[in-house]
């Protein structure tokens, strides 16, 4: 378990607690709310400035949106756009085992899909998609909303002593603009890649963090990262598609 997991039920168990410190309002303050990642932020990557330049274009601003959790509750959604060098589906996690264990999920829903797609009507009606990440997946009736909401929430609560990270994965279209040996003109083309990177807040509030990130397309290992946030926002719907991408080794 990683130390900021063991802080969290930390925090948990002090925050049941009555009477004393336990209810005060920093107590209260100290409880991590994922919700409040939720909307757009700014990006700095010098990384990613660094291709635009290069490329002569000024582009768009760069910005991350964070859309909301995804269906399993263990998972938050969001979109990367570094104009000029990718534009990526991301997914937050709150450690490297529940990532793990989201992106199989969504893997196994895509090559579900793919296969009940190719298959005859009726043997795509016997077909069963995995939990978790599935298209269609609907929450039991039998749980109340507002109690499937706090699950949901619960899992990412931090102790406000330590800075919430995330880790993150990408996916997405990699700008890759190589310059041809034969006439010197550069030639855009776009590439299917992933990888990996995390996120650090400044705090429970989430108006604004660093972290890194990677891209072997773009030869990238851990470049910096910054973001703060433009608006907060509700809980967006996004359809997230992932699939399986197999590097070369």
């Amino acid at each position: 378990m990683d130390d900021w997991q063991d802080a969290a039920l930390t925090t948990r168990h002090m925050h049941n607690r009555r009477g004393g410190q336990g209810t005060s309002g920093k107590q209260k303050n100290a409880i991590f709310d994922v919700r409040r990642t939720f909307g757009t932020y700014e990006i700095k990557c010098p990384a990613a400035e660094k291709i635009i330049a290069k490329a002569g274009n000024s582009g768009s601003s760069a910005k991350l949106e964070i859309y909301g959790l995804n269906a399993g509750g263990d998972a938050v959604h969001a979109e990367l756009f570094l104009p000029g060098a990718l534009h990526a589906v991301v997914i937050l996690a709150a450690s490297r085992k529940t990532m793990n264990a989201v992106i199989r999920r969504l893997e196994d829903a895509y090559t579900t899909k793919e296969r009940v797609d190719s298959a005859d009507d009726h043997v795509a009606a016997d077909e069963e998609e995995p939990e978790g990440e599935a298209h269609g997946e609907e929450q039991p009736e039998t749980e109340d909303e507002d109690d499937l909401q706090n699950r949901r929430v619960q899992q990412f609560e931090k102790n406000s002593f330590r800075s919430p990270k995330f880790w993150l994965r990408w996916q997405g279209q990699v700008t890759d603009q190589p310059r041809s040996q034969e006439d010197d003109q550069e030639v855009n083309s776009n590439t299917t890649d992933t990888d990996t990177g995390y996120l650090v807040f400044s705090g429970n509030s989430c108006d604004k963090f660093e972290g890194t990130i990677s891209c072997e397309t773009l030869d990238w290992r851990n470049v910096k990262l910054r973001g703060w946030k433009l608006t907060s926002k509700s809980e967006r719907d996004f359809a997230m598609a992932w699939h399986p991408i197999i590097k070369e080794t």
